[in-house]
């Protein structure tokens, strides 16, 4: 069977919207160009969990118990800690209540890993838009989110137009005594595509993470990954590399290889 795509979102609730909420809300949902993927019908409805069945697909939401929850504190407190992005995450997220899982779980291999994460990202705004949200952590790469911002950038997203920041967490670890910054995907792998990776870098954040933004969405909107010593660029007068190398220790990776990001001319 394949994996099922999994998010997690904290809640001051006491109780899952109806069920007629969002499934309405999903049905709204343009921009698939795939029919069947709205064709949401009812599959069983309890008062803490509900699922519901595309033909392809069964989609889960599960308010879970105070004493059985889905993702660990020590998860939580470490997804706050690097949340570089949303430096209140762990002030919003210290008034959790109950945690609600959202779960998409292919039936089949009709809809590829965009497909599906696609239907997750909607389904997660879906449950969070009646509700007090106060957080949403995406388990592929282990970003938590800001409930608002997650669901501004998933309007109108579709295989087009990908939210790539909802999937993939930019992490940074700082090294002060030389004045640089390693930074690393995490996220990528779900797709079958390699982590990037940028090591003891001293050029401006913001400039490393644009380009790695738009690295990660070239090749997931592709589905193609770069090649051991490619070359990218923007231009003829601006060309980087990457290498096919092991994953760098100071980002907490268990191990593999990555993509070395090379902002420099390739020798």
């Amino acid at each position: 069977m394949l994996n099922p795509w999994i998010a997690t979102i904290a809640v001051t609730d006491e109780k899952l919207p109806p069920q007629e909420t969002l499934l309405q809300e999903m049905r709204n949902v343009p921009g698939y160009g795939r029919p069947e993927f709205l064709c949401l019908d009812d599959l069983a409805c309890m008062e803490d969990w509900y699922v519901f069945r595309t033909p392809n697909a069964t989609l889960f939401v599960m308010l879970q118990p105070t004493d059985e929850s889905f993702l660990s504190q020590d998860d939580l407190i470490s997804a706050c800690r690097r949340a570089w992005h949303w430096p209140a995450a762990g002030q919003e997220i210290s008034r959790m209540r109950r945690q609600v899982a959202v779960a998409v779980q292919p039936t089949d291999d009709t809809l590829d890993a965009l497909d599906v994460a696609l239907l997750t990202t909607h389904l997660a705004s879906a449950v969070m838009k009646p509700t007090d949200a106060v957080g949403i952590y995406w388990h592929a790469s282990g970003k938590i989110m800001q409930p608002a911002d997650f669901i501004r950038k998933s309007e109108g997203t579709n295989r087009r137009t990908l939210p790539v920041d909802l999937w993939v967490d930019f992490r940074l670890e700082p090294h002060p005594h030389e004045q640089t910054i390693s930074f690393g995907t995490f996220g990528l792998e779900r797709f079958s595509l390699p982590e990037l990776e940028v090591p003891h870098c001293d050029r401006p954040p913001r400039w490393v993470l644009d380009w790695l933004f738009n690295l990660s969405h070239s090749v997931l909107e592709n589905g193609v990954e770069l090649e051991h010593e490619q070359t990218f660029g923007m231009s003829e007068e601006e060309k980087f590399y990457v290498t096919r190398e092991p994953a760098s220790p100071e980002m907490g990776r268990s191990g593999g290889n990555v993509l070395r990001v090379h902002f420099e001319e390739p020798g």
